[in-house]
């Protein structure tokens, strides 16, 4: 399916532009609710700088051998990511 959106579509573009690869479509379970899927696996490049920046941040220091703790970061990271181009985009649209 396509986005719903343009903000949304150059959000998607954007990341994957970086080489994270975004799925829009439907869930095949009740309700076929819409989703967008991230391939986290393919932001791991970023990883330790984002483990940096969480640890700096929080002062909360993580295990290195956790991949639940390592795709829990990845992937917020990476919807933080994501909202902040479709606001970028939404802004830019705005003021022109």
């Amino acid at each position: 399916m396509q986005p719903p959106s343009r903000e949304m579509a150059c959000a998607m573009e954007a990341l994957s532009n970086d080489g994270v690869k975004t799925f829009y479509g439907r869930w095949l379970i009740d309700g076929d609710p819409r989703v967008l899927l991230m391939d986290v696996e393919a932001a791991y490049p970023f990883f330790d700088e984002w483990k940096h920046d969480f640890e700096n941040i929080s002062g909360i220091l993580l295990p290195s051998d956790d991949d639940k703790t390592n795709d829990a970061i990845t992937f917020g990271y990476l919807v933080t990511r994501f909202f902040r181009e479709v606001i970028c985009f939404y802004i830019t649209q705005v003021d022109s």
